[in-house]
């Protein structure tokens, strides 16, 4: 009997505690109801190719856009089509964004690094020994492409926050349900002089070491649509060549949810108990 009443008693909590369980739930989705990813689809003045690559090209030359992957990297992939040298200069090579220019090289040597931990444990007070293995690199100012041969270079990521589009008048529909495998979120659609984002990208190459005789690329390039959703519904090796995404920081937002998480229960517990 006395097992009994202690199981109905249980049973009476579980059932009170339900809507506390449900309002804690509520909260938690309030709190992660903002988008967390863009995916921005990049149009330009360019041709492309069957995996969106932008592309321009003749008999000189060939150079290819991609800027697939986090943050808008400016992938490069540059052909010699011609039986002479061609040369890069990076330095006077720029990404142009609002008129600002921001350049293809940077003077700097990086240390890419690898560390190994060993551990032994024998009921004491054990060392750890870590070793640093790593090869400093840096950035050559100028490259240099044999004839019939091409180079790919990421001198650059274009951008790292989200776009604010709380109050953009390009909002056209929601991105995808459930059904199409894709989370629910908002599209918009821009055009060049609306977008956003509107960039180029400018190279400096020439025949001649000493650029006596340049020639300038110069290609124009635009966000045509955002897709905001609080989910992430691409993998990385499924996106187009025009496509990037941005990802929202969430430390600020972790912040709350835990504050929520131990604030809400002593706050309402007394009238669920």
């Amino acid at each position: 009997m006395v097992n009994l009443n202690n199981a109905i008693m249980k049973t009476q909590r579980m059932k009170r505690r339900t809507p506390l369980i449900l309002f804690q739930l509520a909260v938690l989705v309030g709190l992660w109801g903002c988008a967390q990813y863009q995916y921005v689809t990049v149009d330009g003045k360019l041709m492309y190719d069957d995996n969106y690559r932008f592309f321009d090209s003749n008999d000189t030359l060939t150079v290819l856009y991609t800027f697939n992957g986090l943050n808008c990297p400016v992938n490069i992939e540059l052909h010699n089509n011609h039986t002479k040298p061609v040369y890069v200069d990076w330095s006077r090579s720029f990404a142009v964004i609002d008129g600002k220019a921001y350049s293809y090289f940077v003077d700097d040597s990086r240390l890419n690094a690898m560390v190994e931990t060993y551990h032994y444990d024998y009921n004491y007070l054990s060392p750890k020994i870590s070793s640093v293995q790593g090869i400093i690199s840096k950035n050559d100012r100028v490259r240099f492409l044999p004839p019939k041969s091409y180079i790919t270079a990421t001198p650059i990521w274009l951008r790292s926050n989200f776009f604010n589009l709380s109050n953009s008048s390009n909002l056209r529909d929601t991105a995808g349900s459930s059904t199409e495998g894709k989370p629910r979120g908002k599209r918009y659609y821009f055009n060049e002089t609306e977008s956003p984002m509107a960039f180029r990208s400018f190279l400096t190459v020439s025949f001649t070491e000493d650029f006596s005789d340049p020639i300038y690329l110069d290609h124009s390039f635009w966000a045509s649509e955002i897709v905001e959703v609080k989910f992430p519904f691409f993998e990385l090796s499924g996106m187009s060549g025009n496509q990037f995404y941005l990802e929202r920081e969430r430390e600020g937002e972790s912040i709350s949810m835990y504050a929520a998480l131990i604030a809400i229960p002593l706050i309402v517990s007394p009238f669920f108990l």
